[in-house]
């Protein structure tokens, strides 16, 4: 969750806005892995999900 609310708030990963909602996108490493970790704001802003992603 943490990691979450820390990649929504860089307007820079924002990469969309369907149905209101703000989607943001971030390469992170985990481990000695990279991937991609999704983080969606509902319309009034709350943290809605996190999703990983392999790539």
């Amino acid at each position: 969750m943490k990691l979450g609310l820390e990649i929504a708030s860089r307007p820079e990963n924002l990469i969309g806005t369907p149905g209101g909602r703000q989607v943001f996108e971030q390469n992170v490493m985990i481990g000695n892995q990279q991937v991609i970790v999704r983080a969606v704001l509902n319309q009034i802003g709350n943290l809605r999900s996190v999703h990983i992603k392999n790539e």
